[in-house]
């Protein structure tokens, strides 16, 4: 992975996290979900905003490198969108991704 990638602690006490911040990041998504699981998840499910696809896909990418099934909805991001029926059509693609709670 690129050394040029800096780690910063989120401290919440037992939700702390860490965020990384560095180039090329998106291409490495696949590797670091690996690296953070202890293993390679068999789905994943990406919601965006569909200006942001060229940085979704460059993720989206990644994961499918790592042996992850992907599916993904990007929505246009405007006022029209928050809805129930926007809400619906997510949670209806979430339930046909085939994603099992408690799958890696």
């Amino acid at each position: 992975m690129n050394s040029q990638i800096e780690i910063i602690p989120v401290r919440l006490g037992e939700r702390t996290y860490e965020v990384a911040i560095g180039q090329s990041l998106l291409t490495s998504v696949g590797q670091r979900v690996r690296d953070a699981l202890g293993t390679t998840p068999k789905r994943a499910f990406m919601l965006g905003d569909s200006n942001a696809a060229p940085w979704a896909d460059a993720a989206e990418g990644s994961l499918r490198e790592a042996g992850v099934v992907v599916d993904r909805l990007d929505i246009t991001p405007t006022e029209a969108v928050k809805t129930l029926a926007t809400l619906e059509r997510v949670l209806d693609a979430v339930a046909a991704s085939g994603l099992e709670r408690g799958q890696p």
